[in-house]
């Protein structure tokens, strides 16, 4: 399925921003479904979301170091950043948000230390995971202490 970058998928995401302008139809339909968790976290936040990944082919994928069960490869997942906030800052915000049951369903949200980055998945599980990723393959599920012992060092 082809579509112009501009193409929207929710009112503040383009088919560019998701990388699907030349992608599958069901990826193109998956993308749909998280642009809207996207704009819905947008709401969150009251500042723009910007994708710094989205979709990417299997190949494309593994180039980057991408797990072999990724949702980025389905169009549900979603590398991004929020304007004005350190990505620490967006993943905290978020866990505040699940608490108060502000933030739509999804199955992982992870904070990439290493990388600096935070990522949405909406997989099959939606087990609504929110975890912290400190190292290759060491996953911790970030509770209120561990967020308040790492504000000191993230």
């Amino acid at each position: 399925m082809t579509l112009a970058a501009t193409a929207p998928l929710a009112p503040h995401f383009t088919a560019g921003e998701l990388n699907v302008t030349d992608a599958p139809a069901a990826v193109v339909a998956n993308a749909r479904l998280l642009a809207a968790w996207l704009e819905s976290t947008r709401a969150i936040f009251g500042a723009p979301v910007r994708i710094t990944s989205g979709y990417r082919t299997e190949a494309h994928n593994a180039e980057v170091g991408g797990s072999a069960t990724s949702d980025h490869v389905t169009g549900l997942a979603a590398d991004f950043t929020v304007d004005g906030l350190t990505p620490f800052q967006v993943y905290g915000k978020l866990v505040e948000a699940q608490k108060a049951a502000q933030l739509a369903p999804f199955d992982q949200v992870v904070f990439y230390v290493a990388d600096n980055h935070v990522h949405v998945g909406l997989g099959a599980r939606m087990r609504g995971e929110l975890l912290l990723k400190t190292a290759e393959g060491s996953y911790v599920t970030l509770a209120g202490a561990y967020l308040t012992r790492l504000r000191g060092y993230v």
